[in-house]
């Protein structure tokens, strides 16, 4: 292993020692030294409840895992090239599906980029207490047979928080969904995020219900959204619908929402027929440094108290969404090594490091 990759091991060492003190990492670049260096469902295995795992940036990717125990997964963000600033190492931390089963309760989820590529089903939630966050969620099916939605919850399951991550779900076909209930599930957050979906047949869209929620309705709010919506009862306040149909069964509150067309009632502070334009910096772009307000946007000051719509709000209890999916923890952005090192020893190396936090 190259003096570069050892003082990279333990600079991560350290941030993780100062984070929590029962952590793990798994790396599975060739001379890497880590606690687990083959796939993520051995790390998930050999950890206990409660444990993290820093799942490192890599040019390979990981499998998945099935998860029956409560743990912390922290990846390193996406997109880092595209924004400052954000990582030293611009490789992902790309994984497979994850699936939540009883035991995993209290799980936490950030930091990744899943591709259908590797899995059909990305994240399945059979339990109660899951945080999903500032994930990259990528489903590009080629066909009508590929359909499996990029998040299912399955069951009548409490306490859901889904929040910060980037979604983008295309099928040639048109079929298909990004989150999908299958159940009566209550207290669940779906904020913050960017939920896209080219779906518009009867079996798809951004999010589905087939299941009316009949108390204490799933709160969908500060999220940027585009494609077919179909729930119940749900709330829907500070969102902004690009596109595509909105049906949300009888009931139900929907406040201070932007749309591009009549989807939102012409009530409670909704605006129809907004030029999206207007609203973003550069809304055709489809990175997320594309949709941070722009100076006049009508989405600046819309929010329910007065803040504002959108994905990076923090108006109505929001959790704004954070640039390349950094996860809240020190990022080391910059590493310079000194090419003359000075006293002239080989184990002594220069090394000049920036780094920042990412709540």
């Amino acid at each position: 292993m190259s003096k570069k990759q050892f003082f990279i091991s333990l600079v991560i060492i350290g941030l993780t020692v100062i984070c929590n003190a029962t952590v793990w990492r798994l790396n599975n670049i060739p001379g890497v030294d880590a606690d687990f260096i083959t796939n993520l469902q051995d790390a998930v295995d050999g950890v206990t409840s409660g444990d993290t795992i820093y799942v490192e940036q890599s040019p390979f990717s990981y499998d998945g895992a099935t998860i029956s125990k409560q743990v912390i997964l922290i990846g390193g963000g996406y997109w880092l090239t595209e924004n400052d600033s954000t990582q030293a190492s611009e490789e992902e931390s790309e994984i497979g599906g994850l699936v939540f089963n009883p035991g995993s309760e209290g799980s936490i989820v950030s930091g990744f980029a899943i591709y259908h590529e590797l899995t059909l089903f990305m994240i399945t939630i059979n339990t109660d207490n899951i945080i999903i966050e500032r994930c990259f969620l990528y489903f590009g099916a080629k066909d009508y047979d590929n359909i499996a939605p990029i998040m299912y919850i399955n069951g009548n399951l409490n306490n859901i928080t889904i929040r910060q991550n980037w979604m983008y779900y295309y099928n040639v076909s048109g079929a298909g969904v990004c989150i999908y209930f299958n159940g009566d599930s209550q207290n669940v957050l779906i904020k913050n995020n960017f939920i896209s979906s080219n779906t518009s047949n009867l079996s798809g869209g951004s999010i589905r219900m087939e299941i009316g929620s009949t108390v204490n309705s799933p709160q969908i709010s500060n999220n940027i959204i585009e494609g077919e919506i179909h729930t119940f009862n749900c709330v829907y306040v500070n969102n902004i619908l690009l596109g595509g149909n909105f049906y949300n069964g009888s009931g139900g509150i929907i406040a201070n929402n932007l749309c591009n067309g009549t989807q939102f009632p012409d009530t409670d502070n909704n605006q129809q027929n907004v030029d999206m334009a207007t609203v973003f910096v550069d809304h055709d772009l489809y990175i997320d440094n594309g949709y941070i307000l722009a100076p006049g946007s009508p989405a600046i000051g819309a929010g329910f108290n007065g803040g504002d719509c959108g994905m990076f709000s923090n108006d109505y209890g929001g959790v704004p969404y954070v640039l390349s999916g950094l996860p809240a923890i020190p990022a080391i952005y910059e590493i310079d090594f000194n090419s003359t090192i000075f006293p002239s020893d080989e184990n002594t190396l220069e090394v000049n490091v920036k780094a920042k936090s990412h709540n």
